[in-house]
């Protein structure tokens, strides 16, 4: 069968196994790793869709076809914390919607230059510039020593439910006429609402629609 599942929705098929309590989808990764540009991994619902292991949870709202989420703060290793402010533009309940059809973060004006500063606090390589104009911080690397320079960034939700997110899922390569780059993967929203995108959702997270919420649980997905 075909599920249509996301903000926007895009399509994947799906095996209804009669058996079991499980529905099965084989999907591809949002943001392919340098080592298997072909990951994949699997689409869980039901009862057996548990999130298990040390995890965080954050309360969760829905409001039409959004999943709402309330983000607190983003807090940049060995630099400073950003606030965020508690509304946004086209939503009631929360200020950033988890999107899985969107790639990148988009996140408020204010926020996003508060957020690029704190991390060309602790980035020592020469800056670049994204050759699409997009993303606002770019950095030129030469090899994995560089890629160890970058931070790791904490977005804090409600109910103290703090996910550190890596620089593999905070940093996108790019390629420019200068060499190969990374920028950090968050946009401008402008007037749009903020969204919290799949290339930080990897590895990490499970809907409960029964008691609305998200849990992030570190796991290897194409393991599961």
């Amino acid at each position: 069968m075909e599920l249509r599942v996301g903000t926007p929705p895009f399509s994947i098929l799906a095996i209804a196994d009669t058996g079991t309590d499980l529905i099965w989808g084989s999907t591809a990764s949002p943001a392919p790793s340098a080592t298997n540009s072909q990951a994949s991994s699997k689409v869980i619902f039901g009862c057996a869709a548990v999130v298990a292991g040390s995890k965080v949870t954050t309360p969760m709202t829905v409001e039409g076809t959004f999943f709402v989420l309330r983000l607190e703060e983003i807090i940049v290793d060995g630099a400073g914390s950003v606030p965020v402010p508690p509304s946004a533009p086209g939503l009631r309940t929360g200020n950033i919607i988890i999107g899985s059809g969107t790639t990148i973060n988009f996140l408020p004006a204010g926020v996003l230059s508060s957020l690029v500063q704190e991390v060309s606090r602790v980035v020592s390589l020469p800056k670049a510039t994204d050759p699409d104009g997009t993303l606002p911080l770019c950095f030129t690397v030469t090899g994995e020593p560089d890629r160890q320079k970058l931070p790791c960034i904490t977005f804090k939700f409600a109910g103290e439910a703090s996910v550190r997110l890596t620089p593999k899922t905070m940093f996108m390569d790019e390629v420019s006429f200068d060499g190969l780059m990374v920028c950090l993967a968050v946009a401008d929203s402008g007037f749009s609402t903020p969204i919290f995108g799949n290339t930080a959702q990897q590895n990490l997270h499970g809907y409960d629609l029964d008691i609305l919420t998200v849990s992030f649980a570190s796991v290897d997905c194409t393991e599961v």
